[in-house]
């Protein structure tokens, strides 16, 4: 798991405990260990919740493979951190899609893909926080409508055309980040003032 959705392993710890479900941690997302435990359990479909590169050698032993939560629009942000290149773009929303893993990252078949608007706030930070928080709360209802209509859903899966990859800003795109928020934040405020946030 991304450091991002570490404040809601306890809820997945109580979660597990409370279904009687084992939990294990590996050093490594890639190692032998993970390929075992996966193997051992017998899984039909692995979850991945924003890791970076998972290896052939893992997502294919679950029967069906595995799926990740992108917390971003795809194809149009793959390998993006959520937020700050729709910002970068003067886009005013955000997304969240849920693919299948292949070899590269974030360009499997296309499961589940929603896209709302982002909470601008006064300064980047807290836009980029909130933002995540509402992409956080989405994410349970998501995964839990695609493993309940994962057969369907695989079948009608779309292929992505047209990606686009995106790394960690340079210095320069990191300024122009902070600029197009600040103006994005005041164009919000002049559509529906009432939800306009300071932090």
């Amino acid at each position: 798991m991304r450091n991002w959705y570490q404040r809601r392993a306890a809820d997945l710890e109580s979660l597990c405990e409370r279904l009687g479900i084992p939990i294990f941690e590996t050093d490594c997302t890639n190692c032998e260990e993970t390929v075992r435990l996966f193997k051992d359990s017998a899984a039909d479909l692995g979850l991945s919740l924003g890791n970076g590169y998972i290896s052939p050698s893992v997502f294919s032993v679950p029967k069906y493979g595995m799926i990740n939560v992108h917390g971003e629009r795809l194809p149009e942000y793959q390998n993006a951190q959520s937020v700050i290149w729709p910002i970068y773009h003067l886009e005013m929303t955000t997304g969240l899609t849920i693919h299948q893993i292949e070899r590269s990252i974030d360009t499997g078949k296309i499961l589940y893909c929603e896209e709302y608007p982002i909470v601008f706030c006064d300064k980047l930070e807290h836009t980029v926080r909130k933002t995540i928080e509402v992409t956080q709360q989405r994410i349970p209802v998501a995964v839990r409508y695609v493993c309940d209509n994962y057969q369907t859903l695989l079948e009608d899966a779309r292929t992505q055309q047209n990606g686009r990859k995106f790394t960690t800003p340079t210095i320069r795109q990191f300024y122009r980040m902070v600029r197009n928020n600040a103006a994005l934040y005041q164009r919000s405020r002049h559509l529906n003032p009432s939800k306009a946030l300071l932090p």
